[in-house]
């Protein structure tokens, strides 16, 4: 069987932290990150955006998440990241988070700035939860906006876990890039100059913020995985690379409505990702498949640009209804880019599309998120 297999949905796995690094050692995929321009329109994805140690992307529906990463020189492993959604009600929302290598009882974590002339902290201590991997500090209306303003005007911020009391880690997060990324947040979302702005503040009115466009509408029939794989491959498809795909991972192929199936055979495999080209096929001659972003073009196919039928570490989600891919920077999985598309009958429509392009320890769930639709 292949590296196609069922999913809870999003298609995303779970995540293990390593030691940051910067780049993506020369991933192909994340080169088309800059494809499209700033997201102005229900028709396009965003860009990935990097500030010094800032990293942020905004979608078609102006939904924007910035992230502040460990400083480039050093190691950590610790980030913080704000998320607005588009329109002039929206407000700011804060998570600190930090990895643990140890459970904690009763996780929190204490915040340390870095100079600065700022209001300062509102709290220096604050309550997380704990996922099993990270501890998380979530601020949200007056809290959330009193950390950001204590946060731009700092040098840097210093992340320490607490287990109650005790010490577990203490981490350090860059603050460099963080104005120019809100700033860039402030201009996608139409609040530069008006008095919802982050960084761009003036005197317009809430009211001049642009209202948030609308998430396009997918189409989605359900798909089911067959395995294993049909024994004889239909004519008209080229086999799969054997040089490079173990036995087991040559093909895949997934049942689609109407008698047709998709059907991918491998082009490349390492110790983390297996890309795969496919083909749809049951209504007469084998046709490539097509896995595009609009705006941003072929973003899974960790080759060649132009490449629209390959998809890196393929997977059907439980519900047959949503089809994703996986492409991975690094084994551990915290930088690369992700996607998901729906069969709307006659072709692939893309759902949802997320990248880092900075290895840092961010887990998937956190990535800038480029595209969104919806499903009918």
């Amino acid at each position: 069987m292949g590296t196609i297999g069922t999913t809870t949905g999003t298609g995303r796995p779970p995540h293990a932290p390593g030691q940051a690094a910067n780049g993506l050692a020369g991933l192909a995929a994340v080169a088309l990150l800059a494809a499209a321009g700033p997201a102005l329109a229900a028709d396009r994805a965003g860009e990935l955006k990097t500030f010094r140690d800032w990293v942020i992307g905004c979608d078609n529906t102006l939904s924007c998440t910035a992230l502040g990463l460990a400083p480039s020189d050093g190691a950590g492993s610790a980030f913080v990241k704000i998320a607005r959604v588009g329109g002039p009600a929206a407000t700011p929302e804060v998570s600190v988070v930090v990895y643990a290598e140890t459970t904690p009882a009763a996780p929190r974590l204490r915040l340390r700035l870095d100079g600065g002339k700022g209001p300062g902290l509102p709290s220096d201590v604050l309550a997380a939860e704990f996922d099993g991997q990270f501890a998380r500090a979530r601020l949200t209306g007056a809290d959330a906006a009193a950390v950001i303003a204590a946060l731009l005007p700092a040098k840097g911020l210093t992340v320490e876990l607490l287990d109650g009391t005790q010490s577990l880690s203490s981490s350090p997060v860059s603050l460099s890039g963080s104005s120019a990324s809100l700033r860039y947040m402030d201009a996608e979302q139409g609040r530069a100059g008006g008095v919802t702005a982050l960084v761009a503040t003036g005197s317009a009115a809430a009211g001049k913020v642009p209202a948030a466009p609308a998430a396009p509408l997918v189409t989605a029939e359900a798909m089911s995985e067959l395995n294993p794989p049909p024994k004889r491959r239909p004519a008209g498809i080229p086999a799969a690379n054997a040089e490079d795909c173990p036995i087991d991972t040559t093909e895949v192929a997934v049942s689609l409505p109407g008698g047709r199936t998709l059907w991918g055979t491998c082009i490349s495999a390492g110790a983390y990702n297996f890309t795969y080209d496919f083909w749809v096929a049951g209504n007469g001659k084998p046709q490539p498949a097509r896995f595009e972003v609009p705006g941003a073009g072929a973003v899974m196919s960790m080759g060649e640009d132009d490449d629209y039928g390959a998809l890196t570490n393929p997977g059907v989600s439980e519900d047959g209804m949503v089809l994703s891919a996986f492409a991975k920077g690094r084994g551990i999985g915290d930088c690369g880019s992700l996607g998901e598309w729906a069969f709307d009958g006659e072709g692939f429509r893309a759902l949802t599309y997320a990248a880092m392009g900075t290895c840092m320890g961010v887990p998937p769930d956190d990535w800038p998120v480029l595209w969104t639709a919806r499903r009918r």
